[in-house]
Parts: C-alpha cells; structure tokens; sequence
C-alpha cells in the first residue's frame, strides 16, 4: 500500500484542453443563472480542478481528463447539498439567486422545509425558522413568522402535534 501511495503522488497528470473546457461551462451555466461572478467561484473552479487531478492520480492516469473533471464536479455537487448549498436544475440556489427571484421568500421557505421535514412530512416550527434564516432572504424572524402566519391562514400549512406541514398544491 506504502508503494502506492508513493507512486502516486509522484503521477503529476497534465490537465487537458476538454477537461478545462467541461469545467468552464459547468461553471458559466452556474453563473448564467446565479448573476454575477464572485471570488468564492473562481476558488471554487480552481478546488473542483485540483479534486479531478487527485481523481486522475487515484486512476494513475497521465492526463486529467473529461470524465475526472465530472467525477470531480458530481461530488462537488453531491457535497455542497449536504452543506445545505441546494442546486436546483443546474442552478446553485444561494443567498444571491434568492434575492434576484420573484418568489425568492417562498423558495427559500420551500427549501428550508424540504431539507428539514420528517417522513410524514412535518417540521419544527423553530426548526424552520432557523433554516429560513440561513439562506438570509428576510431581514429578520419577525417576516418569516408573518409569512408562514399568511400561510397558515391561506391553508397552506396545517399543524399537529405543534408540527407544520406545508402544503404547495393548494
């Protein structure tokens, strides 16, 4: 195992002209659809690289290529939801697309909701408040209990046991 491990970190992989061209139109359609590019991208662009040239090692292949650099942003993917960072239809769903979409207080309710509830399908109150703020659509937690009032009036939730269920169907 020791003589693998030192063999590969001697691979140093060449990174390939597709593998650079899958990775940067990965990242365009996020910025198409997420607004202006910021830092934390391009050090983003730059890790997810780095993670498909330790992909292309593991593999001891000579060049980085398309399938490391997928591998690479698929686990990328797979990551950032288990950080609470949603994607949605390719879309990286953060504080700034929610702030530049129409229904962005009601997504970031959806959101918070879906990442939180049972298998009945009930959340905390408290629970859902805190998620809500996470993704800091609305000044405070005043708003968000107006909302979901506005909601529970509109019967849109309903409650049981001191536990909401939101239904979007109605």
């Amino acid at each position: 195992m020791k003589l693998f491990i030192n063999y590969v970190k001697n691979i140093d992989p060449k990174v390939t002209e597709e593998a650079i061209d899958t990775s940067n139109k990965y990242f365009e359609e996020l910025e198409k659809k997420g607004g202006e590019k910021s830092g934390t991208e391009t050090r983003t662009e730059n890790a997810v690289m780095k993670f498909a040239v330790a992909i292309a090692k593991w593999h001891m292949s000579k060049e980085v290529d398309k399938t490391h650099v997928t591998e690479a942003l698929e686990l990328f993917s797979n990551g950032m939801k288990t950080l609470g960072v949603n994607f949605k239809d390719g879309e990286m769903v953060t504080e700034r697309t929610l702030k530049k979409t129409k229904d962005g207080k009601m997504e970031a309710i959806r959101l918070a909701y879906d990442s939180i509830k049972d298998e009945d399908g009930y959340a905390l109150p408290r629970e859902l408040v805190e998620k809500i703020m996470t993704y800091k659509v609305f000044a405070n937690e005043n708003l968000i209990l107006v909302e979901l009032e506005r909601m529970k009036t509109a019967s849109k939730i309903s409650e049981k046991n001191k536990m909401y269920k939101i239904s979007w169907t109605m």
